[in-house]
């Protein structure tokens, strides 16, 4: 069950992951831009499980609330639950993320909030590609 959750209320323990601020920047702008997709998940203490990078996006957007599934856990359950959600990540691959990239970018224009062909995507430096270059480099 999803409950809404005072941003202020969660908690963290010590983190062995480290955090990624181009990332919260990415997820903030998506969130911004889409919503929030997934919730975050907590303990019953509002000890936080999964979902770091999200709870940052959404503080960096200046939410009071953010959605979460509340987990009757354990402290040690649920740090074990927090560790083999990062270890068990599925990250993609460098041709799944130029796949993905480049579907994104279609969707994007079609919804007509892109420029068509010649314009420059937000990708290209962020990627390891000149702006104006960017595109061609996602070409599979």
């Amino acid at each position: 069950q999803v409950t809404e959750v005072p941003i202020g209320d969660i908690r963290m323990r010590f983190r062995l992951r480290t955090p990624k601020d181009e990332k919260i920047a990415e997820i903030a702008s998506s969130i911004k831009q889409l919503g929030l997709m997934n919730p975050i998940t907590i303990t019953s203490d509002n000890y936080l499980i999964a979902g770091f990078h999200r709870l940052h996006a959404c503080k960096m957007l200046e939410h009071e609330t953010i959605p979460a599934i509340v987990k009757d856990t354990s402290k040690v359950y649920g740090e074990l639950m927090e560790i083999d959600e990062n270890l068990k990540r599925n990250e993609l691959n460098h041709i799944e993320i130029a796949e993905h990239m480049v579907r994104r970018e279609e969707l994007l224009e079609t919804l007509g909030i892109r420029m068509k062909k010649g314009g420059q995507s937000i990708y290209g430096g962020k990627y390891g590609h000149h702006k104006r270059t960017g595109r061609r480099g996602w070409t599979i």
